[in-house]
C-alpha cells in the first residue's frame, strides 16, 4: 500500500519551490500596494463626506467586506467575460470576451517565466 503523504518528496521540491519565493513575494507586495492606495482613497473620500463619493464608497466596502474571496475570484474569472459578451450582443462591439480570464492570470505565469529564465 502506497503512502498517501511522501515527506521525502516535500524536501526533494523544496528548491523547486524556493525558485518561485521572489514572484510570490513580488506579488504580495504589489498587491499591498494597490490595496494600501485604494483604502487610502477610500478613506479620504469617506472622511471629507462627499455625498456622491461616499455612497459609491460605502457600496463598494460592503461588497468587498461582505463577499468571500473565493466568490469574488469567480466572479472576477467568469463574470468579467460575461459581461463583455452581453455588451458585445447589446452594442454591436467587437470586445474579446474569451481572453479576458486567462489574461487576467496570465500576468502571474508571466512573472513565474521570467524569474525562472533568468537563472
Amino acid at each position: 500500500m502506497s503512502n498517501l503523504f511522501d515527506i521525502k518528496m516535500v524536501f526533494t521540491q523544496i528548491p523547486d519551490l524556493l525558485t518561485y519565493l521572489p514572484v510570490t513575494l513580488e506579488l504580495a507586495v504589489v498587491a499591498m500596494i494597490v490595496s494600501l492606495i485604494l483604502g487610502l482613497i477610500l478613506a479620504l473620500i469617506k472622511m471629507k463626506k462627499i455625498p456622491v463619493l461616499k455612497q459609491i464608497a460605502n457600496l463598494y466596502i460592503s461588497v468587498i467586506r461582505g463577499t468571500p474571496v473565493l466568490v469574488q475570484l469567480y466572479v472576477t474569472y467568469f463574470g468579467i467575460p460575461m459581461i463583455l459578451k452581453a455588451i458585445n450582443l447589446k452594442y454591436g462591439t467587437n470586445y474579446n470576451a474569451n481572453g479576458v480570464a486567462p489574461i487576467m492570470h496570465l500576468s502571474h505565469w508571466q512573472l513565474m517565466n521570467r524569474h525562472t529564465t533568468q537563472k
